[in-house]
């Protein structure tokens, strides 16, 4: 793998959900340099095309479009877009700061210009990355996870909304009940209606508290959820056994340069300390994050030189092969894949490795459909250009973009398949009031009260009966490993 390519990130729309490499940021920006950056970028690497005469058209009408009256771009140039050049916008900006937008510092003309360029592609994966955001995204690669909304969610937009791609275990927003797939419609009583705003409203002060409207499909109404915002600092990598013989694993995110080596730690710790001879490794609710990261996970599990993913841009540069690239103890054991609609971008690439060339069986549901890969652009003053360059497809060829991966073993986390599997979750749900199963406003003390009732219920239970009887995809999973053949003597035939 070149350089370069160890630079790439995968498609999660919000820095929320991504990570980036940290390139040296530049120490000053030039605003006609970095304008000049994002233009040509923009025309020589974005995956699907867009034209010269496009992008500067919509610049212009972002520069202009408060100006009253209406400044048409003849007005500048007689013959309107056919006469745009980069250095004709750039006169046209130098003309406006000393005139209609006179007073404005000039940069903030050209950060319009660049702003405008980019939203007009509508890929909600590429992006111009403001400092704060820069400066987040890089933090989180490092493994500094703090303030992820203060609430452990990771949001994307798709079709005009701003969904939840996740909800971190363990984290306030999953232990109210958020998830994946839930449609953000308001923030504390106000509608929301793209990413950035829906971010910005949802943190605060740790321990304030913020209320989100979702709808979520199946439920008749709109439902209410109050969440106390707490520090957000994830374990990327949990790990114990489920039985004798049977090492469960759970990746968080591939959001930083040590996920592969953090995740090796966790299985060599299983298998020298604990003599794992099946593995379950858990990618729900993953959002992804490195390219490179996820191709190094992908090598824990699979043969040398067998194929993980492949990617296609417009540049050649951005196109290639990704392969396994050294030996691994894990390679023959059997293996179960925990997938479901939060797992997305990386946890897509090792999931349709594993599952194309026969390594393992996926169980769960399907997974949520990234199929893209991004490169950052840093442009100086602590801000970046985030593009789309190319998008990747799994060994058989199959570009998972808009559509995910189908699990091997379907099984849905819902009530009605809880209910079915385990006679402890029907205990419980006995035991739940009606004011409690039903609640349409969910708050700390909703989860408190409920929480009381769980230990009541489940207490008698070991650790993991109770993990098991709460978890009929992890339980569906244990049955899947234990019914693979066990490696021969000389490593099967994977």
């Amino acid at each position: 793998m070149s350089g370069r390519r160890r630079g790439w990130m995968l498609g999660c729309a919000a820095w929320l959900a991504a990570a980036a490499w940290a390139q040296p940021v530049p120490p000053a920006r030039d605003p006609e340099v970095a304008f000049n950056t994002v233009f040509h970028q923009i025309v020589n690497q974005y995956v699907d095309g867009a034209t010269p005469e496009e992008l500067l058209a919509a610049a212009y009408a972002r520069l202009v479009r408060d100006i009253t009256p209406a400044l048409p771009l003849t007005h500048f140039v007689p013959g309107g877009t056919a006469d745009l050049s980069p250095l004709v916008l750039r006169r046209i900006i130098n003309e406006l700061s000393r005139t209609h937008r006179a007073g404005e510092p000039i940069a903030n003309l050209f950060r319009d210009a660049e702003v405008a360029m980019v939203d007009s592609l509508g890929d909600p994966f590429s992006t111009l990355l403001l400092a704060e955001s820069n400066e987040k995204m890089q933090d989180m690669m490092r493994g500094d996870f703090a303030e992820i909304s203060g609430i452990g969610v990771y949001l994307d937009e798709r079709d005009g909304q701003v969904v939840i791609l996740s909800a971190l275990r363990d984290m306030p927003a999953f232990r109210i009940g958020l998830r994946s797939g839930d449609v953000i419609l308001a923030v504390s009583g106000e509608a929301v209606h793209s990413l950035a705003e829906a971010r910005e409203r949802m943190r605060g002060p740790v321990g304030s508290w913020v209320e989100l409207t979702v709808r979520r499909a199946g439920a008749p109404e709109p439902l209410l959820f109050r969440v106390t915002r707490e520090p957000i600092a994830p374990k990327n990598v949990q790990y114990h056994m489920l039985d004798d013989e049977v090492g469960y694993i759970r990746l968080a995110t591939f959001l930083h340069a040590g996920s592969a080596h953090d995740l090796e730690t966790g299985l060599n710790y299983l298998r020298v300390n604990h003599d794992a001879k099946r593995l379950i490794l858990d990618l729900r609710g993953n959002p992804g994050g490195l390219l490179e990261q996820a191709v190094e996970v992908a090598g824990l599990f699979l043969r040398n030189h067998r194929l993980v993913t492949t990617t296609r841009g417009r540049n050649q540069l951005h196109t290639g092969e990704f392969r396994v690239g050294r030996r691994s103890p894990f390679q023959d054991l059997p293996l179960v894949v925990l997938v479901d609609g939060g797992s997305a971008s990386a946890s897509e690439i090792v999931a349709g490795a594993i599952k194309d060339q026969g390594r393992g069986k996926l169980v769960g549901t399907r997974t949520y459909g990234k199929g893209s890969v991004q490169e950052i652009y840093q442009l100086g003053d602590r801000t970046a250009l985030k593009l789309t360059i190319a998008k990747y497809y799994t060994p058989k060829g199959v570009c998972i973009h808009g559509t995910g991966i189908a699990p091997d073993v379907e099984v849905r986390l819902d009530e009605e398949t809880l209910l079915a599997g385990s006679e402890s979750y029907r205990k419980l749900m006995a035991a739940m009031p009606d004011d409690l199963k039903h609640r349409r406003v969910l708050d700390a003390t909703a989860e408190k009260q409920r929480a009381e009732i769980v230990e009541n219920v489940l207490g008698p239970l070991s650790p993991r009966e109770r993990e098991l009887a709460m978890d009929p995809q992890l339980a569906r999973a244990l049955e899947v490993v234990r019914a693979e053949p066990a490696p021969s003597l000389f490593g099967g035939v994977r």
